[in-house]
């Protein structure tokens, strides 16, 4: 699995997700986000109540990307200062077993622009 060292800006992951998916569909990926988090439940005295979803996307990383050609992107993104949780990790453990598959954690477009550059996608 490919963890790198985190971006220098402090960013938001929703930031952070915004300028990787703008970066792959310039460089003809079509990518896809999944919302695999809490959902609203209700509003109680003017707060947002969440409940947690269903468990068994648990680990799912954010987006996954295709492009005829390369291997499938499946890439956990984390804003400043996140950390990937151990279903994550598993998750891209897996991915990486995976022939025609690429999974990384990234805190920013940086590891995600090192990956397509430096061809590690291929590896």
């Amino acid at each position: 699995m490919m963890i790198r060292k985190k971006t220098e800006l402090k960013q938001s992951e929703n930031e952070a997700t915004r300028q990787v998916i703008d970066y792959l569909e310039l460089k003809k990926y079509r990518v896809f986000k999944i919302y695999n988090g809490a959902i609203a439940q209700r509003v109680v005295s003017g707060k947002i109540i969440y409940k947690k979803k269903d468990q068994k996307m648990s680990g799912v990383p954010d987006l996954i990307a295709l492009r005829e050609g390369y291997p499938i992107l499946f890439i956990e993104m984390k804003g400043t200062g996140g950390r990937a949780s151990d279903n994550q990790k598993e998750f891209l453990r897996l991915v990486n077993e995976a022939n025609g598959a690429k999974g990384l954690v990234a805190w920013g477009i940086d590891e995600v622009v090192n990956v397509l550059e430096t061809r590690e996608v291929y590896k």
